[in-house]
């Protein structure tokens, strides 16, 4: 049953819903230890503050350019989400931004920058871009 308006002399009003209870037992799944098997959280931009800035900032770094030329190369594409979703390895993954950037960063270049995204705001430790 909706709500309807009625005409009240030159008012109109809304009228009240049916019976309603607010005392109605609510049903609760029961989550106990042991009942999940797994909690999932959503950390970018929910739990933890990220900043891909910071990564491109050290990769352009350690590779000598600015970071703006790698914020306009770069692109979340499939090698991109297959990297997300486990389907290949951080290696292979680095190995396709060598070729999307255009840049010769080791793995270990890329990781660092990669980390980059959790730090705070004054603790830099990659090369100044």
């Amino acid at each position: 049953m909706g709500r309807k308006l009625r005409q009240n002399g030159h008012r109109y009003t809304v009228a009240p819903f049916p019976c309603f209870s607010y005392t109605a037992a609510m049903n609760r799944p029961p989550l106990s230890p042991g009942a999940a098997d797994a909690l999932l959280f959503d950390l970018g931009r929910v739990v933890l503050d990220i900043d891909f800035n910071k990564t491109l900032a050290c990769w352009a770094g350690h590779a000598g350019c600015e970071p703006a030329h790698l914020f306009r190369r770069f692109v979340r594409d499939e090698v991109y989400h297959r990297h997300e979703t486990g389907e290949i390895s951080d290696a292979e993954y680095f190995a396709a931004l060598r070729s999307s950037l255009g840049i010769e960063l080791s793995d270990a270049q890329f990781l660092e920058g990669w980390n980059e995204i959790f730090r705070r705001r004054n603790a830099w430790h990659c090369p100044a871009a």
